[in-house]
This record gives C-alpha cells, sequence and structure tokens, in this order.
C-alpha cells in the first residue's frame, strides 16, 4: 500500500480571552505548510451608555492589526482585522460577521462574532501550494494581535460599553511525507507572500496625494480602504466618497494602473463574477492577476520606485485612507 503523501489539517491552537486596548503575543506551530489562518472573534457586547448607531463594520474594530511574524524579524504580515473581515477579494469579500443587534442604552448582552481568513497562499490562483509558507522552516513563528475596545462598535458621544469574550486562532495546512518517507521533497519554497500596511488621516481635498511603495519584489494587488468622519481614536464609517481616483506607476512614466475609484470598484466585481452591490464599501483593489497567475504580477525586481497617487475628496471631519499592498518573494 503506497503512503499517503498529503494529509490536509485544521487545527486550533489558541483561544484568548480577550482583553480590550492590549498587545498579546501567540506562538504558533512550527511545522508543516501553512495555507491560511483564521482568527476567530466570538463573544457578547453590552452596553450602558448608548450612542448614536451600530458601526457598519462592526465588531471588527475590537482587533486592530495582525502581525504574522517569522524568525522573531520577519513581519510577513502587518494588516488591519477590518481589511481580512471585509476585504478578502481572493474569496469574493465573503465576510463572516455578527455584529450588534443595537446601541441601546443599558442593553445587551449582545451576541458579536467576526472571522478572517489570513490566507498565506495564492487560494483563486494557478499552483496556490507554491506559496503556501513553511513554517518548518523556521525557529520562531508569531501572531502578534492589537485589540481596540467595545465603544469603538458605535458611533455617537458618551458611549459606554465592554466586551466579554475569546479571540481564536485556528491553523489550516498540510503535512508532506518527505523523499525519504515515500513522499516529494518539499525543498524550498518558491514564493513567500508579504503584505504591509500604511495609513493617511487627512481633513481637506488633496487632487495628487503621493504614497512611495515597496519595490524589489513582485506585487500581487494593492488594496485601497477609505473611512469618513473619522473620530480621535481612528474609526469612522466606510465611504465610496473619498477616494475619486487611483494612479499606480513605475519609475514615473510606467503607469500600470489609472482608474476612477468606482470603475476600479466596478472592474473588482467583474473580475469575481460578484454584483457590484456585494463589494464592501470603501473597498477597492488594484489586483494584478485576478486570476491569480503569477507572470501577470508588477514585476518590480528591477524598479528604482514605485508610487501610488490617489485623488482625494474633502471628507466630513477627518478622512481615513489605508493602503495595503501584498508582494510576492521569490
Amino acid at each position: 500500500m503506497c503512503p499517503q503523501v498529503q494529509q490536509n489539517l485544521s487545527r486550533q491552537i489558541a483561544d484568548w480571552q480577550f482583553v480590550e486596548n492590549s498587545q498579546f503575543t501567540f506562538d504558533l506551530p512550527k511545522i508543516q505548510d501553512v495555507e491560511s489562518i483564521q482568527l476567530v472573534l466570538d463573544g457578547i457586547v453590552t452596553v450602558t451608555a448608548d450612542g448614536t448607531a451600530v458601526r457598519a463594520e462592526a465588531p471588527s474594530q475590537l482587533v486592530n492589526r495582525c502581525s504574522l511574524i517569522a524568525g522573531g524579524k520577519n513581519v510577513l504580515d502587518d494588516v488591519l482585522f477590518t481589511n481580512w473581515v471585509f476585504g478578502n477579494h481572493k474569496r469574493k469579500f465573503q465576510n463572516m460577521v455578527v455584529p450588534p443587534s443595537t446601541f441601546t442604552a443599558v442593553g445587551g448582552p449582545y451576541p458579536v462574532r467576526a472571522t478572517a481568513m489570513l490566507d498565506r497562499n495564492n487560494i483563486n490562483g494557478w499552483r496556490p501550494k507554491d506559496s503556501s509558507f513553511q513554517a518548518w522552516l523556521t525557529d520562531l513563528f508569531q501572531l502578534r494581535i492589537t485589540s481596540g475596545a467595545a465603544i469603538d462598535l458605535f458611533a455617537g458621544g458618551a458611549i459606554a460599553a465592554t466586551f466579554a469574550g475569546t479571540f481564536r486562532v485556528i491553523i489550516h495546512s498540510f503535512d508532506e511525507l518527505l523523499k525519504s518517507e515515500g513522499g516529494t521533497d518539499r525543498g524550498e519554497p518558491k514564493q513567500v507572500i508579504k503584505r504591509t500596511t500604511q495609513s493617511l488621516t487627512y481633513s481637506a481635498a488633496n487632487s495628487a496625494r503621493e504614497f512611495d511603495l515597496p519595490i524589489g519584489n513582485q506585487h500581487r494587488a494593492i488594496k485601497l480602504h477609505s473611512w469618513d468622519n473619522v473620530n480621535t481614536r481612528g474609526i469612522g464609517e466606510p465611504s465610496n466618497a473619498l477616494i475619486n481616483s487611483a494612479q499606480y506607476d513605475v519609475d514615473d512614466t510606467d503607469v500600470r494602473f489609472n482608474l476612477d475609484f468606482a470603475d476600479l470598484r466596478e472592474k473588482n466585481a467583474g473580475d469575481l463574477g460578484i454584483p457590484i452591490g456585494d463589494m464592501p464599501v470603501g473597498i477597492g483593489v488594484l489586483d494584478f492577476s485576478p486570476r491569480g497567475k503569477f507572470s501577470d504580477y508588477s514585476d518590480l525586481t528591477q524598479a528604482s520606485e514605485s508610487t501610488l497617487t490617489l485623488d482625494l475628496a474633502a471628507p466630513t471631519g477627518n478622512g481615513k485612507i489605508v493602503i495595503e499592498t501584498e508582494e510576492v518573494i521569490v
């Protein structure tokens, strides 16, 4: 009987009792090939002084930032939880959320839940296995979470609310036999996905706001996420009205994307085969390879610079733009 060369695995490896406005680091297993890391926020919210509304992206604001670190220093992911609850374009923007049902004073408990799939491989593309992260080659593999607070789920003035619940980490991976064990030689990874985030809070229109993007690798996608009427904690409401257009160029003269934001969102919907109404508000993706074909990625291995230029409309109060760059290291 031939040995089973590959075994798919899904295992919960952490269940953290959530603490607001804090930071926690999970040590992840240094074995197997990681396909996705499922992050699950689950619990109840109790409101003791109401606001004016439940925010559109609640309850994802309870988790601020997620950082995935290999070898103690190599940051593979530095992303917003909200971006991956609502903005996972490779999964057709499917979201799994249960927001608070109301903002009534002295109300609750209200069940809430939000799930993000932090994918480590090219799940919607050719040969996704080639980009799974080979955790077994690292000596340290960690996930660092920065949490928000229950008041971030509501708009309004004198809000008071608490959250009680857990944050679970589930690893979806596969295990291959080595050649010496009757399997294949796993060898070195062909691709490693790296995601970085930069943000801008602004108060006035700007027709040509430039952002420098990382160079030296291959760009798969640039994800844009915008919020209007942002408060002092950096929380606002998603809006399609802040980004008028986006231009992406390499070495000043090589313009590879130049679209109005509305046209970009329609392109995303068309590429994914979903109704435009299923596009999350405030999100558009400059996707250089909608079919996930590596040869279509934006090659910056020889570039001296790469720039994203946004035409920004005036916000109500303050606006916020988050730019997430997904690149592939070969």
